[in-house]
């Protein structure tokens, strides 16, 4: 304060005009000293000075001491006009001006150099109060993720020793298993070399007597039985000698398993899993199908209209198309899509055409997909009113992208009722699934080969928790590795299963926001697109995950 009047009086010429030597006042606004002429007739008529305070200079000093105390800055030659030093800033451009500059930054925000200053070293402070706020919470956050991941670190630590554990039983019965066996043949060989041995001891005694006995009969002197005994004793120790043989020796040997530690594959200790949010949408429409195209974009339908976004942060909506669409899929040969009607499997093209591929009426189809191999599989239904003794009730048919049959799959018994969910694995089984099925017992994801054999049923044996009436399986599909994915509605998770059919994991879609997930599909990256209910609003809502070990 005491600066800047010391400044004031020191200052011999208006600090506006540059010429009058006799001032009257100052600007608070500009922070310029000013003189009756610049005062009255040119400052207070420029548009962007008209909210201005103007302070005599005999109040000049009271003034100053309600005000901030203001800073000291040295005067700087305009760069546009040399002879004139920065007396504003206009907050339009950004820049600093002088009084010749004052003239083209008309209609501009003009404020005093100092009060801008002030100004944006304020905002400064608060951002740094902010930023230290912010910083703050993010070291607690830090903290807590930490915690948080150390706690995961020990539960899957502890996880992995008891599978160890477990493989180091199953291990040692197996040794225990093998040690046995190999007991219990080495008790039965030592048995029988045991008493054979103790035969041919009782041989060698008998060989003994007979030789008594004979010498006792030489010393009677019966001739006629002595030649007897002599004989009869020839003949056994013939027969006993043609029977002494060497005895067979049945030696076992051990070879070790074939197992290379060093290569040991994840179906034996296990694997790392992780899932992790990516992005989340809110979606104008409700969702009934969705596909991938291969240029990255998503297409959505509810039921009468086919939506295109595009699938970046905003998914933003690029085109809507008037269609009944009962199912999506995407093409393998362009960056279109295809999508079921009724009776029809149809393509659209990038540009908006559509083409029909084949027509199956009088059957209906279901539900589709485009397999690796570029099949399309689909499956097919007729309504009860159509059936007869010369028509499947239900197939499953094989074509080629350009709508070529390859395989027809046909169905006496009702093995495909009311299917919502198809695909043909990387194995070449069929692997579907049905959430509206009339008879619950149809309620169950299903794997079944070529000869159309059902290999397994999920869930084989229905637990209290899980039973047919609250099991409500919506979409499938297969992952890089192989697993199938499907999403169950009324338990609000991702169950996860083995090629075999065998669990592998269930996981919870409310973590990731996701009430009741219906679709889902695997993008080009291998992440998964899953579509369900928000959980803290009633729209819908689409996520994507990366998933890992799966």
């Amino acid at each position: 304060m005491i600066s800047t009047l010391k400044h004031a009086q020191t200052v011999q010429v208006c600090e506006f005009c540059e010429t009058e030597r006799k001032l009257i006042g100052k600007c608070l606004d500009c922070s310029l000293l000013l003189c009756s002429k610049c005062s009255k007739n040119l400052h207070l008529k420029l548009q962007q000075a008209a909210d201005h305070k103007i302070v005599e200079l005999k109040d000049l000093s009271k003034q100053l001491r309600q005000d901030v105390p203001k800073m000291k800055l040295k005067s700087t030659s305009c760069k546009m006009h040399n002879s004139q030093t920065y007396c504003l800033y206009c907050k339009t451009c950004e820049e600093l001006v002088c009084p010749t500059c004052i003239p083209s930054h008309q209609n501009h925000k003009l404020r005093g150099i100092d009060l801008i200053f002030q100004e944006k070293i304020n905002d400064i402070e608060n951002l740094n109060k902010e930023l230290k706020i912010s910083l703050s919470q993010k070291v607690e956050n830090l903290k807590e993720a930490r915690r948080i991941k150390e706690a995961n670190f020990h539960e899957v630590k502890d996880e992995i020793k008891k599978e160890e554990d477990r493989l180091i039983v199953q291990l040692k019965n197996k040794t225990n298993i093998e040690l046995n066996g190999l007991e219990k043949k080495w008790r039965l060989d030592d048995k029988a070399l045991s008493e054979e041995e103790t035969s041919i001891n009782l041989n060698l005694t008998e060989l003994s007597d007979s030789l008594k006995s004979i010498q006792s009969e030489i010393e009677k002197g019966e001739t006629a039985n002595i030649a007897s005994l002599i004989n009869t004793t020839e003949a056994s120790q013939k027969l006993r000698l043609s029977e002494c043989t060497e005895p067979v020796i049945q030696l076992l040997d051990f070879i070790p398993g074939n197992v290379d530690l060093t290569k040991i594959t994840s179906k034996i200790l296990g694997t790392f899993t992780s899932y992790t949010l990516i992005k989340s949408f809110q979606l104008p429409i409700y969702p009934f199908r969705m596909a991938h195209a291969n240029n990255g974009n998503v297409w959505i339908s509810d039921g009468s209209q086919l939506v295109e976004y595009n699938a970046s942060d905003k998914m933003e909506t690029l085109r809507s198309i008037e269609c009944n669409c009962c199912e999506l899929g995407h093409s393998t040969e362009s960056n279109g899509i295809l999508f079921l009607t009724e009776h029809e499997i149809n393509k659209l093209n990038e540009f908006g055409t559509m083409k029909k591929i084949y027509d199956f009426a009088p059957y209906k189809s279901t539900t589709f997909h485009v397999s690796k191999e570029k099949e399309l599989t689909v499956t097919l239904e007729l309504q009860e009113t159509k059936q007869s003794n010369k028509r499947y009730p239900s197939k499953i048919v094989v074509l080629t992208m350009s709508g070529k049959i390859k395989q027809e799959y046909n169905f006496s018994e009702p093995v495909i009722v009311d299917c919502n969910s198809i695909i043909k694995t990387s194995d070449g089984l069929f692997c579907f699934t049905s959430q509206v099925a009339r008879d619950n017992t149809f309620r169950k994801v299903k794997m079944m080969n070529k000869s159309r054999n059902i290999i397994w049923e999920y869930p084989l044996n229905l637990s209290k928790e899980t039973t047919t009436d609250n099991f409500i399986p919506v979409q499938l599909t297969e992952s890089r590795q192989g697993n199938i994915i499907m999403t169950e509605r009324t338990s609000s998770a991702l169950h996860i299963l083995d090629k075999a059919g065998q669990i592998l994991k269930v996981v919870s879609t409310v973590q990731f926001g996701i009430q009741r997930p219906s679709r889902i599909a695997c993008d080009c990256n291998g992440n998964l697109w899953i579509i369900g209910k928000c959980s803290n609003s009633e729209n819908s809502i689409l996520c994507v995950l990366e998933i890992i070990g799966f």
